[in-house]
């Protein structure tokens, strides 16, 4: 995430980082897990213009006994305060190739491939993870992911 903070920094974007409540070890695909941790703060800083953006990693409470002893879900989470998307467009934005119009992409220009939130909803399900999205138009996304690591 330091790219994307000095990229923010550049644009008087606030970039905060929220960990306090991260596991302090845990074993899983880094890789995978960085992959989409920066596609998805990629994105929140194409689409922010002003205010913050927020990526914070927190354990995830789940009652007793719902996993084995040695797993703990961790909750991952990118937000911002960026143009947003309609609630029409989001269940549409996970797949391949389909771009969603913003008021800012089409003002920006900042139109791409539309491929980064499909490679992000395909790398999550190989974790076995779950991929959520909240937004309003004018106040912003919040996209979040469940993983199960050990």
């Amino acid at each position: 995430t330091r790219l994307y903070r000095k990229e923010a920094e550049r644009r008087n974007i606030q970039f905060r980082l929220e960990l306090e409540k991260s596991p302090g070890t845990v074993v899983g695909d880094a890789t995978k897990i960085q992959t989409v941790v920066q596609n998805l703060t990629a994105n929140a800083l194409k689409y922010t213009t002003e205010g913050t953006i927020t990526v914070s990693c927190a354990v995830f409470g789940e009652p007793e006994g719902t996993r084995p002893p040695n797993q703990t879900v961790v909750d991952i989470t990118v937000a911002d305060t960026g143009s947003g998307m309609p609630a029409q467009k989001l269940e549409r934005i996970f797949r391949d190739l389909e771009k969603v119009d913003t008021l800012e992409s089409k003002v920006s220009g900042n139109a791409g491939l539309g491929l980064g939130l499909a490679v992000v909803a395909r790398i999550t399900e190989q974790l076995d993870g779950q991929l959520r999205v909240d937004s309003k138009v004018g106040v912003g996304s919040r996209f979040s992911f469940l993983v199960s690591l050990a």
